[in-house]
């Protein structure tokens, strides 16, 4: 008897184990509409300060340096790099973006990828590379 009739006779048969759950779906204050919204409010605002402030320190940038590139002043870089600022504007993001040599991407998207993106929340994870450093590593890659 070969060894895929063994398999089969003792009953061994494998079954999948069961699928862990979601992000989404560990998310159980969500299924609350207003605390899901207030959520990804937080999540904006606080967000945006967290990557600017991240970004500009692993650049090795001070506040100073970051304000003279964009047109502005140091306290103003101070008050975007407040998680509780929240007012920050499209153009001083795109400034913020060509400052550093990097993309800005502004999407809706569905509950479901906020969800996985709040479990992705490293300083590793909201650093965006310089693009001549990404060329770099993607050509060395290859």
């Amino acid at each position: 008897m070969n060894s895929k009739t063994a398999v089969q006779f003792a009953g061994t048969k494998k079954t999948a184990p069961p699928s862990a759950p979601s992000p989404l779906q560990r998310k159980t204050k969500w299924r609350d509409r207003q605390y899901r919204e207030a959520y990804m409010e937080a999540a904006v605002e606080q967000g945006v300060a967290w990557q600017i402030r991240i970004n500009r320190t692993l650049r090795d940038m001070t506040q100073a340096q970051l304000a003279d590139l964009i047109g502005t002043r140091a306290n103003g870089i101070s008050r975007l790099e407040d998680p509780e600022y929240g007012a920050h504007s499209l153009e001083t993001l795109k400034l913020i973006a060509k400052a550093f040599d990097c993309a800005l991407l502004v999407k809706f998207v569905p509950y479901s990828e906020l969800a996985q993106e709040s479990e992705h929340l490293s300083e590793n994870d909201q650093y965006a590379a310089p693009y001549e450093i990404e060329s770099k590593e993607k050509s060395v890659k290859k």
